[in-house]
């Protein structure tokens, strides 16, 4: 299998097979996975990722619909429901709906032109999987360009997308940039047989959300289906996941090749890789809960006085996907 990476913009994106421009949207199977950039709190009780997946079919008015269930996972490796939307597509991808309001609402038409507007609805609704407490204006968005990049035998189609008049403070409108992205000039993208690129969101966000720091999720970090895989970055999705649902076979596996020093130890401990290669760490106890996550520029001098005597996990997820996990024992 090839793996290649291009550079789409302000993103890259690291693609495994595909056909995207026949692709169908939503299949069965299929996931969208997006990484905590605030790495969590789990005083808080913030994710630390977010996926949504493709678990089940349907038919509404004698129309074949996919049911996208969303979830968030948590640090001791729990996932919970947030919801779920049904959509509809063409065969070839061309057009997506998704089911609300009793009805099904046009909202990505990759036959359309620059310039057009796509209507989703322009009445107020609750949004989609995560229903708000304060109901969306409307969700109508503009074409403003198109981007056709080849990919080996095949061609990845990216819509580039705007509100059509910046959204008002108090009137959230539902779209493909959050309360984050309104201002910075970040454009909203969709790509066929994906979706959108908007933080935790496949079929858009609204303008009216915004993160705390602890819980800012990514741009869609990972999308796979039975034919695909596309990676955004440098995270490998499956070891993201594994870094919480997988605790105790990661940790049966642990690592004493001298990159993590003194050990034991008494207070604080080093560690001997390079901060451009981690992308973060977790620091677990031996029931293979979370104590708390670090991010690579503490490698160096991590301060552990604060945990009691006793044994523990650390583990290293780097930008490759691998996962090291190492046997501490605090004095």
């Amino acid at each position: 299998m090839n793996t290649t990476k291009i550079l789409l913009c302000v993103f890259s994106i690291m693609l495994v097979g595909g056909n995207s421009y026949s692709q169908e949207f939503a299949p069965i199977g299929s996931k969208w996975t997006y990484q905590n950039l605030g790495l969590g709190s789990s005083a808080m009780g913030f994710p630390v990722a977010y996926q949504f997946r493709t678990e089940k079919d349907t038919s509404i008015d004698n129309r074949y619909c996919t049911v996208i269930n969303g979830y968030n996972l948590y640090e001791d490796g729990s996932w919970e429901q947030t919801g779920s939307e049904i959509v509809a597509a063409s065969e070839n991808g061309d057009t997506v709906y998704v089911y609300f309001q009793d009805s099904f609402h046009l909202i990505y038409d990759f036959t359309a032109a620059v310039g057009d507007t796509i209507e989703v609805t322009n009445e107020k609704f609750d949004g989609l999987f995560r229903q708000s407490s304060i109901q969306q204006n409307q969700f109508i968005y503009k074409i403003d360009s198109i981007l056709s990049v080849p990919f080996n035998l095949d061609t990845l189609l990216i819509q580039y997308v705007s509100y059509l008049s910046p959204p008002e403070i108090g009137t959230p409108e539902w779209g493909f940039g959050d309360a984050i992205d309104i201002g910075t000039n970040t454009p909203g993208r969709i790509i066929k047989g994906i979706g959108a690129l908007s933080r935790a969101a496949p079929l858009g966000t609204s303008s009216g959300i915004s993160y705390f720091s602890e819980s800012e999720p990514d741009y869609l970090t990972c999308y796979e289906d039975e034919n695909s895989y596309y990676q955004f970055g440098d995270i490998d999705c499956d070891s993201l996941i594994a870094l919480y649902t997988l605790i105790n076979s990661v940790t049966s596996e642990a690592m004493n090749d001298g990159k993590v020093f003194p050990n034991p130890f008494t207070k604080s401990i080093s560690i001997d890789y390079e901060t451009s290669e981690v992308a973060y760490l977790r620091l677990f106890n031996v029931d293979g809960r979370i104590i708390k996550g670090f991010k690579p520029e503490t490698m160096k001098n991590m301060d552990f006085s604060y945990v009691p005597s006793g044994n523990y996990f650390l583990s290293i997820l780097f930008h490759n996907g691998k996962i090291s996990t190492y046997h501490l024992i605090k004095k």
